[in-house]
């Protein structure tokens, strides 16, 4: 579950458990019709030339992709009904809820 939440703060941001993030960091940018090119625009033209964005490096997402992934990976190792911890828990829980007492 700490794993998630890392992941979660990498790519978001935020702090917690003596472990903080800004999120993912990009350059902001804008580009709007300059005033020669929309005198002649309706309000319609000038909203599809206008972009608004964000760039964010490759590095930074292939880090959060490749922490996600290693997330998932330990999940579906962990939930392996041929996981030792798994199994255990399955036997536990099947001696509970088929007791006599439940």
């Amino acid at each position: 579950m700490k794993q998630a939440e890392w992941v979660g703060r990498d790519i978001f941001g935020g702090c917690g458990g003596g472990r903080c993030s800004r999120g993912l960091q990009g350059d902001e940018y804008r580009s709007r019709p300059g005033p020669e090119e929309s005198k002649d625009m309706s309000r319609s033209e000038r909203s599809k030339l206008e972009i608004e964005g964000i760039r964010i490096e490759n590095d930074d997402l292939k880090d959060a992709i490749e922490d996600a992934e290693n997330l998932f990976e330990s999940v579906d190792e962990l939930f392996d009904p041929k996981y030792p911890l798994m199994a255990e828990g399955i036997k536990l829980d099947a001696g509970l809820r088929w007791s006599p007492n439940v």
